[in-house]
């Protein structure tokens, strides 16, 4: 039974049978009774994934055909294209689709047009060979060294990556072979002046860009050169020249100066249009909020553009009420953002932004809402040797002493988890608020009303100075406040971090409030107490 089967093409042996049988399944592989590899067909985009399109060609056979073959217009279900069939294997479901060598013809077609019309068109160097350089014009193309600009023959590997402008010679369509030239396009573009008495200051003139550096862009202005500056292409920041001229294009330009000996002539582009500036201090008043426009990014800051030719810069510290180190991560160039008008200085040019300051501080907000000794709940952040980050709010953290905690509890604190917290300080225009768990501030305030009432003289150190008074700490967590009035001495003889002996004056548990006096320290005990009978006793006459 095995000699039987040994020459039929499905039975696959070192000498043919695995080739056979390959063929054999290429009859029935996908599309293979109705195509074969070579057809150019017409089919209709189905779906449009990541790195393909699934193209139906009729018979029930569809095709997969790359997404960078398909032009971003071209792209839309139910278009018809033309394609090849470069193969239909016998193992996929998808016979596998190609355009290049059709849009390869499409473009020739052009090209030749272009030609046959002398229209000019734009190409990228991207290297230099033997004799020339080759240009990217869809195609690659030969630009001869005789045929070029005369200074990319001086500094060949200036020209690699420029945009220039061209005319077709001549095309090979068979052997696909185009030369262009740079020379002929120059030529035809050439500037001539009537005469050099054009050159006088203020008259505006058209030059053709010849070259460009960092510093400024070279002009034919007909047989004499000029330099545009890079301080006089625009009213704003210019980085590079290169970003708003090309090599090749025309433009008008204004004479600044003309020297006739050195024969050298200064020109500018940003004085054919009024300076922005001369306004500017009326139109963008400090505290004002605009809106911009996000034109660059420094490690010290973000450039926002107000209007064409005016840009302010908003330093590192004023883009959030957080903090933001890496600035790009936030926004990118072109976001449209609200901006306060910090500061103008319109001699030098110079606006200082905020868009921080645009919004209101988160701070503020939580100031007015939670008072001092209010308490709330929060979720457990950071525990570091000597304090915990306790989030509060969105934007709004704060931090508990690690010194306040017994060791206990302190084990037994999880990051993330809800803690009850009281606010002991806050101080919101340096975002700063100091935290003490609710049991232990509440237990604290309790011991001390049980331990010392109105009229105890008692020693505390002063931890702050105000205009109205002296805060000073009598226990752990415990402070009162000294009121002016209530000073022996005028309140600048007093120091922060001096001892000092208080009588409790007032004292109210509920807000958690003690009044302090310096008064009186010295009146004996009895002598005190007679007072306050008498003071009550009127009180209730």
């Amino acid at each position: 039974m095995e000699k039987r089967f040994l020459g039929s093409p499905f039975f696959k042996n070192e000498e043919n049978g695995s080739e056979e049988f390959s063929k054999l399944l290429e009859m029935f592989s996908p599309g293979s009774m109705y195509f074969k590899k070579g057809d150019i067909v017409k089919g209709t985009i189905v779906e449009i994934l990541e790195d393909h399109c699934l193209i139906d060609l009729g018979y029930k056979t569809e095709g997969k055909l790359p997404i960078e073959q398909v032009a971003q217009e071209e792209r839309k279900i139910g278009n018809e294209i033309e394609v090849k069939i470069e193969a239909i294997p016998s193992d996929e479901q998808h016979v596998i689709l190609s355009r290049r060598e059709i849009l390869e013809k499409e473009l020739i077609k052009k090209l030749i047009k272009n030609m046959m019309d002398e229209r000019p068109i734009s190409g990228k160097i991207v290297r230099m060979i033997k004799g020339g350089f080759i240009v990217d014009i869809g195609i690659p193309s030969f630009l001869p060294g005789s045929l070029a600009d005369p200074l990319f023959i001086k500094n060949p590997k200036s020209a690699i990556g420029r945009e220039i402008k061209l005319k077709i010679l001549n095309i090979n369509e068979e052997k696909k072979n185009i030369v262009v030239s740079q020379k002929e396009f120059i030529e035809n573009n050439h500037i001539n002046l009537t005469s050099k008495e054009d050159l006088y200051p203020g008259n505006i003139v058209k030059g053709y860009i010849k070259n460009i550096t960092e510093y400024g862009v070279f002009l034919d202005l007909g047989g004499v050169d000029g330099l545009l500056h890079k301080t006089d292409i625009s009213w704003g920041r210019v980085k590079h020249p290169a970003d708003f001229f090309k090599i090749g294009e025309t433009i008008n330009v204004m004479v600044l100066h003309y020297d006739e000996v050195e024969g050298k002539v200064s020109l500018g582009y940003k004085q054919l249009t009024p300076d922005p500036w001369q306004n500017a201090d009326v139109k963008y008043p400090q505290g004002t909020i605009v809106e911009g426009k996000i034109k660059s990014f420094e490690d010290y800051g973000i450039f926002v553009e107000l209007e064409e030719g005016i840009e302010g810069l908003v330093h590192k510290s004023e883009i959030s009420w957080e903090k933001v180190e890496i600035p790009s991560e936030i926004f990118k160039i072109g976001d449209k953002v609200n901006v306060k008008i910090m500061g103008i200085d319109k001699n030098h040019r110079k606006i200082s932004l905020s868009i921080k300051r645009a919004k209101r501080d988160p701070w503020f907000d939580f100031a007015k809402r939670h008072k001092k000794f209010s308490t709330l709940e929060g979720t457990l952040r950071e525990i570091n040797s000597s304090e915990i980050i306790v989030e509060l709010e969105p934007k709004i953290l704060g931090t508990l002493k690690v010194s306040s905690i017994p060791e206990e509890e302190l084990k037994n604190l999880n990051i993330g988890e809800k803690i009850e917290v009281s606010i002991i300080h806050i101080n919101p225009y340096k975002h700063k608020l100091t935290l003490g768990l609710k049991k232990h501030e509440s237990k604290k305030w309790e011991n001390f009303f049980a331990n010392y009432t109105e009229g105890d003289i008692l020693e505390g150190k002063i931890t702050n100075i105000t205009n109205f008074g002296l805060f000073i700490k009598l226990d752990d967590g415990i402070e009162a406040l000294c009121h002016n009035s209530e000073l022996e001495k005028a309140l600048e003889e007093y120091k922060v971090g001096d001892n000092i002996k208080v009588k409790i004056k007032n004292m109210n548990l509920a807000e958690r409030k003690i009044a302090v006096t310096t008064k009186e320290l010295n009146i004996p005990l009895s002598e005190r107490i007679k007072k306050q009978i008498s003071s009550m006793s009127k009180e209730e006459n």
